[in-house]
């Protein structure tokens, strides 16, 4: 299954152009990190501090980049999550078959690497690949199956210490309250249980010092982060991407309702929702929870995690994958109780079946790949735009962007670029000697007009010229013609004689 999977998450990884802002922003603060050498805060293109995220997946493309050859590509952006959905798999994989359950092990590898959303994430370059993987770890290290000796607390206390570090720097707090809530969910539970003797979870003391050494493992970074930016990186990371995404204040972030994980992960987890739904009946019609402990444990690490995520107002749908490994033990091992109760003729049905499951999932995806994706890269295609425009502006021109936020044209234009939003200071570049090129949006273009004072204006080219569909958002180029003449600066010009907007060249 794990070769399988494999073929799954990377056959034809790097096809694909980068269409994802999160993979445009990842590649270019990877660039630059290979490209200058030093600089540990991510910087964009145009020079502007990234301050969303931690660095960790950016130093994780940047580690790909360099094995071919310091290049940052699709390829490099998207293989952090491809490694890091395999590693998941091993982990949940290794963990049931020690605990002496080789069917469960298999079925909840199964259905994890087969289910929709967890194999997109894994051809997606985002940070939430990466942070499951850290959280499973986290959740199999703090609720282990088998009982340790005290002797042995040492050793979860710094594995589990390394992994919160990790977490942290990959996508913050989250990464450590999300298995905490499970783990202390999960103890409080087990503590009532008549086995809870020989349970093995780690005690309270260790959970509470491996985040101890995960907080020192990570806060180097963040206090150094912080002082670089003059406390711009407390005030973004934390009080716009944590606290206003959790409880509201910024008009940019749409709420959700409490409920919106119910849907969004019934759609994401098919084509294994309904057996799902069917496991959840059965453990409550029946005693399987309360003989089976791996069971308990993917219902609680689900259900919590679900719920601590529901708290918060700002919701996507991808912040739910670490509560997917969770679902599949739960159905890995539901699956394994009726494997064991059926006659050998079904149970030879069964294994046809999830063949059948592995042969869809590949044929499914190869299609996908062949026939969809393609068409959907053109409507987020910026590479011939990009290129466009550097050859009428070269390096080391820098090309202006006008209120446009398109990480993946940045990413294709390559520095240097400058990013603005103020009329006044477009009008200040642009009246710099020389000739100026800016890209701003095409509903923009009459404004420009209006509003750029110092330099007549042409239009150079259009996005949706270098794409055979319509692209998302209409982008254009403008480049300055030469000034107006002294005399026609007065009160007496009106802006519309002053420029132009021929045809496209």
């Amino acid at each position: 299954m794990i070769l399988c999977a494999a073929l799954l998450f990377l056959f034809h990884l790097g096809r694909q152009d980068l269409w994802a802002s999160h993979e445009a922003r990842a590649a270019q603060d990877a660039q630059r990190l290979l490209d200058e050498g030093h600089g540990a805060l991510p910087r964009l293109f145009d020079g502007q501090s990234d301050l969303q995220k931690p660095p960790g997946y950016y130093w994780l493309v940047a580690a790909a980049a360099e094995l071919d050859g310091g290049c940052v590509d699709a390829w490099a952006v998207r293989l952090p999550a491809a490694i890091t959905a395999l590693l998941t798999l091993v982990l949940l994989g290794w963990h049931l078959k020690s605990a002496g359950r080789p069917v469960a092990a298999l079925l909840t590898v199964t259905v994890l690497g087969t289910s929709i959303h967890f194999v997109t994430l894994a051809r997606t370059g985002r940070i939430d690949m990466p942070l499951t993987c850290a959280v499973a770890a986290a959740m199999l290290i703090g609720c282990p199956i088998r009982p340790r000796s005290r002797r042995s607390s040492v050793v979860p206390l710094l594995l589990l210490g390394i992994v919160f570090g990790m977490a942290l720097l990959l996508k913050g707090p989250i990464g450590v309250v999300l298995p905490c809530a499970s783990i202390a969910v999960w103890k409080l539970m087990e503590g009532r249980q008549p086995e809870a003797h020989t349970s093995g979870s780690i005690t309270w003391s260790t959970l509470a010092g491996a985040i101890a050494i995960g907080t020192v493992l990570a806060l180097p970074w963040y206090l150094w982060a912080n002082a670089e930016t003059n406390g711009e990186f407390f005030r973004v990371f934390f009080i716009y991407h944590h606290f206003n995404r959790a409880f509201g204040g910024a008009p940019t972030l749409a709420g959700h309702p409490w409920w919106y994980y119910l849907p969004r992960f019934a759609v994401d987890f098919l084509p294994w929702t309904p057996a799902l739904v069917v496991a959840i009946i059965a453990c409550f019609r029946s005693d399987i929870l309360k003989q089976d402990r791996l069971a308990r444990f993917g219902l609680v690490w689900l259900l919590v995690m679900m719920a601590v995520l529901s708290c918060s107002r700002f919701k996507r749908a991808d912040y739910l994958l670490p509560a997917f490994p969770g679902a599949a033990i739960l159905l890995g091992c539901v699956a394994e109780h009726w494997y064991a109760t059926i006659t050998a003729r079904v149970q030879r049905f069964a294994r046809a079946g999830i063949g059948l499951v592995l042969a869809a999932s590949l044929a499914g995806w190869w299609v996908y790949e062949e026939r969809f994706a393609p068409r959907q890269a053109v409507v987020h295609e910026q590479r011939a735009f990009a290129e466009c425009i550097r050859r009428q502006c070269p390096a080391p021109q820098t090309v202006l962007l006008f209120r446009v936020e398109s990480h993946l044209l940045a990413f294709h234009l390559g520095r240097p670029l400058h990013t603005l939003v103020e009329w006044g200071e477009l009008n200040e570049l642009l009246a710099e000697p020389g000739t100026h090129y800016f890209v701003t949006r095409a509903e923009l273009v009459p404004e420009c007009l209006r509003n750029v004072r110092t330099r007549r204006l042409k239009l150079i080219a259009r996005s949706e010229e270098f794409s055979t569909l319509p692209p998302l958002r209409p982008l254009v180029l403008m480049r300055t013609a030469p000034p107006c003449p002294a005399s026609q600066t007065s009160r007496e010009l009106s802006p519309p004689p002053c420029r132009s907007l021929p045809p496209t060249d």
